[in-house]
C-alpha cells in the first residue's frame, strides 16, 4: 500500500499543478488582454514570466515533498555476466552512476538482484542464459501446456507465449525444476 500510495499521490500531485497552472494562465490571460495597451506589453509578458516562475517552482516542491525516498533498482545477473566468466564493467559502471546521481538528490537506491523463473528460456528473468543446459529447456513449458516455439537467435519463447500463463504457473514445469547449472 505504501508503495503505491506515494505513486498514486505523486500523479495526483502532478494533474492538480497542471491544472491549476492552465486555468491561473487562461484567467490571467483574459485578465491582461481587458487592460493592455501596446505600451504595457513588456510589462505584462514581465509579470506572467515572474508568475509562470512561482508556480514551477511551487510545482517542483510539491513534487518533491512526494517523491519516495528510497527505488529498487534492477542489478540483473544477466546483465552482470552476460557470458560465463566475463563481467560487464559498463553495466556496473551505469548502476553506480544512477545510485550516485540518486544520492545527490537524498533519493535511496536498494540494489535489486532477484530472479523470476529463473531466465528468459522459461519466461522469466534474473539468470544468464548460459546457465541452462539447451536439452532440459527444450519441452518448456510441459506438463502446463504444450511446447512453446522458441526465437532461432535467442531461444526465447515469443512474448505472446509467456502471456499465456502467470508467471508464477511456470515454476512446476519440467524444465524449470530440472535445470541444472553448467559447471
Amino acid at each position: 500500500v505504501l508503495f503505491w500510495s506515494q505513486h498514486v499521490s505523486f500523479i495526483l500531485v502532478g494533474i492538480i499543478v497542471i491544472t491549476s497552472i492552465r486555468g491561473l494562465l487562461i484567467t490571467l490571460t483574459k485578465f491582461f488582454y481587458a487592460i493592455a495597451s501596446s505600451k504595457s506589453s513588456n510589462a505584462i509578458v514581465l509579470c506572467l514570466a515572474e508568475v509562470m516562475a512561482c508556480m514551477y517552482f511551487v510545482s517542483v516542491l510539491l513534487m518533491r515533498m512526494n517523491v519516495p525516498e528510497e527505488y529498487r533498482l534492477g542489478v540483473m545477473w544477466p546483465g552482470a555476466e552476460p557470458v560465463k566468466d566475463q563481467f560487464n564493467e559498463t553495466y556496473f559502471s551505469i548502476a553506480k552512476d544512477i545510485v550516485n546521481k540518486a544520492a545527490n538528490y537524498s533519493i535511496n537506491i536498494l540494489l535489486d538482484m532477484h530472479q523470476d523463473v529463473l531466465l528468459a528460456r522459461f519466461c522469466g528473468e534474473g539468470v544468464p542464459d548460459w546457465t541452462i543446459d539447451p536439452e532440459v529447456a527444450k519441452n518448456f513449458p510441459e506438463p502446463l501446456s504444450r511446447r512453446y516455439i522458441v526465437d532461432n537467435v535467442t531461444g526465447h519463447p515469443t512474448s505472446e507465449d509467456c502471456a499465456k500463463h502467470a508467471w508464477a504457473e511456470y515454476y512446476p514445469t519440467e524444465a524449470t525444476s530440472a535445470m541444472r547449472y553448467l559447471s
